[in-house]
Order: structure tokens, then C-alpha cells, then sequence
């Protein structure tokens, strides 16, 4: 009776790893998918930042020129082998003057997502008009495509509008100029206030308002960038 119900309970054992295989087999039949978007920050993982639209406002910046990744990420099992993936571009913002992108992407082996790397050129034009580049993916033989997944990015110049033109921003960060929009582009890294959430705007009031403190004591650990100390602006409502 014991060899009886040892024989069974291997039975059961190997059945049921067989079942598992069999299983995770199923879960991945068929072409893997591709999705696009742009990367919202620099600074983060790629695995955790990706959002269709980012904004674009150089305002009072003196950059000539910056580079915006798109990111294309891929559902399902990476490949043993460098795969070529299709994008088609578009858009109002003319390549050659207003960006500089290479349409030639390949998803690396045994990779999850690919950069596709976007300089966005100062031209004048942007001062009296608005453009973008939008991308989109082209399913093939190797993927699918959801017909929804497309990425754009908007380009503007002149001064920041989302902090100018909102009491709200302009109450909590005070006046906007161009040193302290400097000041703030450098220490967020962000052109304008599109994508950022009003209520996080005391907080990072008081983040700039530390950094300022900093420099004051040490403006040589940013190589006097912004002038003798202490400097004279502060991020509050009376400045």
C-alpha cells in the first residue's frame, strides 16, 4: 500500500510539472509587442518614466540645442538576436532645423527597450509658433503594434508660460526672471511647469531655496555660475 501511494504522489508530482510547462509555454505564443512614449526624466530609470507627451519651452534658457529620448519597450521575451524596429515620424517641426533624429533603431539582444535619442534645435521660428515631433511604430513580421502607441514631443521657445501666465505658480515661486529661471531649469532640469503638479510647487520652492542657501556658502562649488553672493532672488511669494 506505501509503493501504492508513493507511485501515485510521483505521478501527480510529474503531471503536474508538465502542466506548469505546458503553461508557461502558452503565456508567451505568439509575436511580442512594442510600445512608445517619451521619457519624462533625465535622471530616472528608464522602467519607470515613459509618458506619450513631453513639453519642450527653452524660455530663458541659453541652451542652443538639448536631446529628448524617445523610448521604445518591448512586451513580451527579449530576443537572442538585434531586431530592427520600424518608426514612422512626424509631426509640424521640420528635421534637419528644428531636430535632429536617426530612424534607424534596433532593439539589442536580449534587451527590454531601446532609447531613440531626438536634439531638439533652438530655431528662431519657435518664438512665433509651436511645433512637434510625434513618432509612431509599424508592426511587421517580428512585432505587433497596438494601434493606440504613438509619442510626441512639443517644441516652444520665448518665455515660460505655464509659471508667467499662472497666478498660482507665480505666487509660490514669486516673480519670474531670467536668472532665477536659470536657477531653476539648472537645479530641476525642467524647461517649463507643464508636467509638474501644482501641489508639489511649495515643495520645490523650498528645495531651490535651500540650493540658493548652498551657493551662498559656497558659490565657488558651482563655479560662481550665478553671480556674486548672496544672490538676489529667493523663490517666495514677495520676490
Amino acid at each position: 500500500m506505501k509503493k501504492i501511494i508513493t507511485r501515485c504522489f510521483l505521478i501527480f508530482t510529474i503531471s503536474m510539472a508538465f502542466s506548469c510547462k505546458e503553461d508557461e509555454i502558452d503565456l508567451f505564443t505568439g509575436k511580442s509587442a512594442l510600445f512608445i512614449g517619451v521619457k519624462m526624466d533625465e535622471r530616472s530609470t528608464p522602467e519607470n518614466d515613459m509618458d506619450s507627451v513631453r513639453n519642450v519651452s527653452f524660455g530663458f534658457t541659453d541652451l542652443q540645442e538639448t536631446t529628448i529620448n524617445f523610448m521604445v519597450r518591448l512586451q513580451g521575451i527579449p530576443g537572442k538576436e538585434d531586431r530592427k524596429i520600424k518608426i514612422k515620424v512626424a509631426g509640424s517641426a521640420t528635421k534637419g532645423s528644428d531636430y535632429e533624429l536617426n530612424e534607424n533603431v534596433v532593439l539589442p539582444a536580449g534587451a527590454h527597450y531601446v532609447l531613440v535619442p531626438c536634439k531638439i534645435i533652438r530655431n528662431p521660428t519657435l518664438m512665433d509658433t509651436q511645433k512637434n515631433i510625434a513618432l509612431s511604430l509599424v508592426a511587421d513580421e517580428l512585432f505587433e503594434v497596438p494601434d493606440t502607441t504613438r509619442a510626441r514631443i512639443n517644441l516652444s521657445d520665448g518665455i515660460p508660460t505655464n509659471w508667467v501666465n499662472n497666478s498660482f505658480a507665480a505666487y509660490v515661486l514669486g516673480r519670474c526672471t531670467k536668472a532665477k529661471y536659470q536657477f531653476f531649469y539648472d537645479m530641476m532640469g525642467y524647461y517649463d511647469l507643464a508636467d509638474i503638479l501644482y501641489g508639489d510647487l511649495n515643495n520645490i520652492s523650498k528645495y531651490l531655496n535651500k540650493k540658493i542657501e548652498d551657493y551662498n556658502l559656497n558659490p565657488a562649488k558651482y563655479e560662481h555660475k550665478y553671480g556674486d553672493v548672496p544672490l538676489a532672488f529667493r523663490f517666495d511669494p514677495w520676490d
